[in-house]
């Protein structure tokens, strides 16, 4: 595989995004002597920019100036721009005063990481608590179940229904990805699909994206009901994706955000995954901000 820099700009992944959004487009932004992909979606006579949507980052390793930005908001008349900045990067946490006087808004987010700087048995024994523990031992002991990674859309097939029924479980506002949208992601090159099967039937699953030093948990589900609960299909997946992480030397596990999901939080808070703080920046015209407070206000 490709030893990519950064997870997300790949072509092929953003495109998959924006076949997923109505009005959606494909751009590239130039700063300095980098290029940057990034997404535009238009809604009615607004333009929305984004880099990235649906929680991914801008590159960490690209610098920002003032003065690029500038350029970028005069050049283009977006009605807003969103930029999302990689918890484990300095290029936009150094800038924040300067996105600040350029009236960008900041909004706090927070992803949890577990970071791989021990080996994979000592991980287990100080970070993973006890009940994470013994979940993992009795999956081990259970020959019923096979964990493994994938690109076969087939599976990404399967997925899409036990994502359903996730969604269903958390009581998501979000309606969720549609079926194409998870038959695109089978062809993106730095992306895995990890799958949990018990007798040969699919039970969980994660969609993880690769760099050259860590791996993003995107996209996780699993099926809980009673037939299925105890045998900690997400689990299982999720302890295969750290072990294959650390013996292939990565630095880290992005587990992502878990915006109103206490339950997410709390199943990734038992692997010892830390809290790191990071940031979204919005800027927005004057009209587009003001439409948006009168309909706040009318909901």
């Amino acid at each position: 595989m490709e030893d990519f820099q950064d997870y997300f700009q790949n072509k092929e992944l953003i495109q998959a995004i924006i076949r997923e959004v109505k009005g959606g487009s494909l751009r590239k932004a130039t700063f300095g002597k980098n290029e940057v992909l990034y997404t535009v979606q238009n809604l009615k006579s607004f333009t929305i920019a984004e880099f990235l949507p649906m929680g991914l980052y801008f590159p960490s390793d690209i610098p920002l100036t003032k003065e690029m930005l500038e350029k970028f908001i005069k050049d283009h008349s977006y009605s807003q721009i969103t930029i999302n900045e990689n918890p484990l990067s300095r290029n936009l946490k150094n800038l924040k005063p300067d996105l600040e006087k350029l009236k960008f808004k900041t909004i706090d987010r927070s992803a949890q990481i577990l970071f791989l700087d021990q080996d994979l048995d000592t991980i287990f024994k100080s970070r993973f608590n006890a009940t994470r523990q013994k979940h993992i031992k009795r999956y081990q002991k259970n020959n019923d179940i096979n964990v493994f990674s994938t690109t076969d859309p087939d599976y990404f097939d399967k997925y899409y229904d036990i994502y359903k029924d996730s969604l269903e479980r958390w009581n998501s506002p979000h309606k969720g990805y549609s079926k194409p949208f998870f038959n695109d992601l089978a062809h993106v090159e730095n992306l895995k699909l990890w799958v949990a099967e018990y007798k040969g039937e699919m039970i969980a699953g994660m969609i993880t994206l690769y760099n050259g030093e860590g791996v993003f948990d995107w996209l996780a589900a699993a099926l809980l009901n009673e037939k299925y609960k105890k045998l900690y299909g997400a689990v299982a997946v999720q302890y295969e994706v750290i072990k294959h992480a650390a013996e292939n030397n990565y630095k880290y596990v992005n587990m992502g955000a878990s915006v109103n999901l206490q339950g997410v939080k709390n199943f990734k808070d038992t692997w010892g995954a830390e809290s790191v703080d990071y940031h979204s920046f919005v800027y927005a015209k004057a009209f587009f901000r003001g439409l948006m407070y009168m309909r706040q206000l009318f909901k």
